[in-house]
Formats: structure tokens, C-alpha cells, sequence
């Protein structure tokens, strides 16, 4: 079987969309070039090997502590921002955004109480990470419970040796090249105007017809 060759996927809104919470100049260097020469590593590091004829998925399901460090962050920093785009819609000035009604919704109130319940929980989380990382939501087929987790560097629950049973379906990057040109040092004011661009319809989608039923959420094919 011939080696995938992995590909950035086009954003699915524009560069100037996200402003201005995001500007556009932000946006084109997160997206143009650092996912993009992740992509460019990642397809270098798996030249030759076994993982390279899987799915960006698939090979994250089968990373562990033997996998060489190149593949793991490549894959992950690959899969990471694929999953974090998609978490976000355009911007609109003054609309509010809550989470529709649904599964979802029905596990935020029993697990958070309320949705701002829940964006303080992800928000404390952010800011207690010290260092570069990602903010995940989990949950699984046994475990409709939501879970937040913070996870250091590239690595994702979806790895063997990354602590945690949860399908990851809500992503939110806490490296400083996610926000550090909009909001320099201030994370806290960037995660309060972030939660104005989640797309909480694609998180209840992801956490309903993925999450719930143990499947890894396939961005290269949404």
C-alpha cells in the first residue's frame, strides 16, 4: 500500500473571519505556516514507515512511548489544529453563542451545571497549564460524562501511553502562537473572546456522533 501523503485542509471559513477576535494576519500564519509545516514534518518523519499508509486518526491511535518523538508531534500537532479549526465559526459582533440543545447541552448542566459553569472549568484549566499545550473535552461509549483535560506539547488522548479512556471532540490551543500576536501575554482575555468563535453546534455534533460512540473524530474526512 503506498504512503499517504498528509494534506492542510482548507479552513472552513476565511482568513478574515475570526476578527476581531483572531485577526487575519494571525490566522494566515497560525493555518499557513505553523499546521502547515507540521504537515510538511509529519510527511517527511513517516517516509518509509508502517504508520504512513494510515489516516492522521488511525496513526494517533497507534502512537506510544517507542514512536519516534518527529512522528508523534508532527501527528499530533497535524490533528490537534485540524480538530481546533473546526471548533471555531466566523465571528459575528454582538451575537450570542450558546450551546443548542441536545445531548450535549444535557451533560454540560449535569456535569457543569450551566454553560458558563463549563467555560469556567475549561478556562481554569487553560490558565493553570504552564507552558504550551492543548484544552480537550472527552468523553466515550461507557462514560457520557464530560471531561475536561490538559495535555501538554503535541500529545493527544487519542495516544496509547496518554493518560485516559475519552475520544477528544472540543480542542482548544493554548500555545502562545494561537494568540500571542493578538493578545501578547494575556491567555485569559484571549480564552474569554475565544468562546465567542466556538461553534458549539460542531462540538454537539462531534460530542453526539463521535465521542459517544467511541470513534475518533475523522477531520480529515468532515
Amino acid at each position: 500500500m503506498p504512503d499517504m501523503e498528509y494534506e492542510l485542509p482548507a479552513l472552513p471559513y476565511a482568513y478574515d473571519a475570526l476578527e476581531p477576535v483572531l485577526k487575519q494576519s494571525s490566522l494566515k500564519i497560525h493555518h499557513g505556516d505553523h499546521h502547515r509545516i507540521y504537515v510538511e514534518k509529519l510527511n517527511a518523519a513517516v517516509k518509509g514507515l508502517s504508520v504512513a499508509t494510515k489516516s492522521i486518526e488511525d496513526m494517533l491511535a497507534c502512537i506510544d512511548a517507542s514512536t519516534p518523538k518527529a512522528v508523534r508531534n508532527n501527528a499530533g500537532g497535524h490533528y490537534n489544529h485540524s480538530l481546533f479549526w473546526l471548533c471555531m465559526k466566523a465571528h459575528k459582533a454582538d451575537a450570542v453563542n450558546p450551546i443548542p440543545e441536545g445531548r450535549f447541552l444535557s451533560s454540560v448542566h449535569n456535569s457543569f451545571r450551566s454553560e458558563e459553569g463549563l467555560k469556567c472549568k475549561i478556562k481554569d484549566a487553560a490558565l493553570s497549564l504552564c507552558g504550551s499545550g492543548w484544552i480537550y473535552l472527552t468523553a466515550n461509549a461507557k462514560r457520557a460524562e464530560i471531561c475536561i483535560e490538559s495535555i501538554y506539547n503535541q500529545d493527544s488522548p487519542i495516544m496509547q501511553d496518554v493518560p485516559g479512556d475519552g475520544v477528544p471532540f472540543f480542542a482548544l490551543d493554548i500555545w502562545e502562537h494561537a494568540y500571542y500576536l493578538d493578545y501578547t501575554f494575556k491567555r485569559a482575555e484571549y480564552i474569554d473572546r475565544w468562546f465567542g468563535l466556538t461553534d458549539w453546534g460542531f462540538v454537539s455534533d462531534a460530542y453526539e456522533n463521535w465521542a459517544l460512540k467511541g470513534s475518533v473524530v475523522r477531520v480529515s474526512r468532515l
